[in-house]
């Protein structure tokens, strides 16, 4: 997977987990994110230091 390379990511994001994708953070933990979370929440938690207010989850 090469990020940020433009119609190179034709799946999209997957997990063999039914609903859920796991995802680590920058603190090193390891959080289960729904695939029903909503799309600005999503691409908040993608940022650095963009200063969005994220919340739970």
């Amino acid at each position: 997977f090469r990020p940020n390379q433009p119609g190179t990511d034709d799946k999209g994001l997957s997990a063999p987990h039914t609903g859920i994708g796991q995802f680590a953070m920058g603190d090193g933990a390891v959080r289960s994110i729904s695939e029903n979370i909503d799309d600005g929440v999503y691409n908040a938690l993608g940022t650095r230091s963009g200063g969005e207010v994220v919340g739970e989850f």
